[in-house]
């Protein structure tokens, strides 16, 4: 995993990215969206319609192009990410403002399906669904005691993540709840992120803990960093966990819950807000203004030994 470059261009810190078709979109406290291409990594166009706000989360819809935002005051936002005609003269689309969060941590998380749907988390402890074409109000998914921190779609279902700890599965047919999962360990603090590979579900912890579940069971949780895991995805047969410790750590999937010791460790500076891959690149959002730009690490045949375990990487707490 090198360093291959950064993108430059925000001017404050960057609080969510997303890898779309041939677009990597970045959103930060600067108010603004940027599309960068991930042929050239140049940036290509900078979205501004969320003027006060400080834009949260981003999710853009594959089969439309349409990419939609969230900020701290409740807005969700709507953009072209290429032109649907020639009439268009202005990339927003839409603007609106439904959830009600009185404590202005806005509109924390999204998520888009291929079937039309998007998917909004708030403060409010909701999550809303939405007409991914037309922006009309669907219906409202209730039952988190805190922030919706993340949010994952995969084929029929939903799920949610919060700052109240707990994980919840929604049927999205009819937006009703499914399951709720939860290891009731209140040390380990909110959900802040969620990742799906497989049947597997990963679940990144205030307390640096990674949690894995295995078609809706509770398997374990590894203790991989030491503080708030803020993001995690997938690239291959290896999971990538970024913290606000400083670091990004890689985990070969397979191996995660017989030897939870990680592949590698990278130091990346300030703590790591967003991570996202495009299958040639890992894109790294930090708590300051530029997107770092690292190689993807290699396979099992060519890669390290793995890094000195610590003693928290030693454990691993059952649920």
């Amino acid at each position: 995993m090198e360093l291959k470059g950064s993108l430059e261009g925000h001017r404050d810190y960057v609080t969510a990215l997303i890898v779309s078709g041939d677009y990597l979109l970045s959103a930060s406290f600067d108010k603004t969206i940027r599309v960068w291409s991930l042929g050239t990594q140049q940036l290509l166009k900078t979205l501004e319609g969320h003027h006060t706000q400080v834009v949260l989360a981003l999710a853009v819809d594959p089969v439309s192009m349409r990419c939609f935002s969230g900020d701290n005051l409740g807005h969700l936002c709507a953009w072209r990410l290429e032109e649907e005609s020639e009439e268009a003269q202005t990339p927003l689309l839409a603007s609106w403002q439904e959830h009600n969060d009185w404590r202005y941590t806005g509109v924390a998380s999204l998520a888009v399906s291929g079937d039309g749907m998007l998917y909004s988390g708030s403060g409010d402890k909701t999550v809303k669904a939405w007409s991914s074409q037309t922006f009309e109000h669907l219906g409202t998914m209730e039952g988190h005691k805190s922030l919706v921190s993340t949010l994952v779609v995969d084929g029929e279902l939903l799920y949610s993540g919060s700052w109240d700890g707990v994980i919840r599965v929604w049927w999205r047919n009819d937006l009703s709840p499914m399951a709720v999962l939860s290891t009731a360990d209140p040390m380990m603090g909110g959900v802040r992120t969620l990742c799906l590979s497989n049947g597997m579900l990963f679940a990144g912890r205030d307390d640096g803990s990674i949690q894995v579940w295995l078609d809706e069971e509770y398997v374990t949780a590894v203790r991989a960093h030491q503080t708030v895991v803020s993001s995690l995805c997938v690239e291959g047969s290896f999971l990538y966990s970024g913290s606000w410790d400083q670091s990004i750590k890689i985990w070969r999937i397979e191996e995660i819950i017989s030897n939870p010791l990680p592949a590698l460790e990278e130091k990346c500076g300030p703590g790591v807000s967003a991570l996202v891959s495009d299958g040639n690149n890992v894109y790294v959002a930090l708590a300051e203004k530029a997107v770092k730009v690292y190689s993807i690490f290699s396979d099992c045949s060519a890669s390290p030994s793995p890094a000195e375990p610590t003693e928290q990487e030693q454990s691993a707490v059952a649920g």
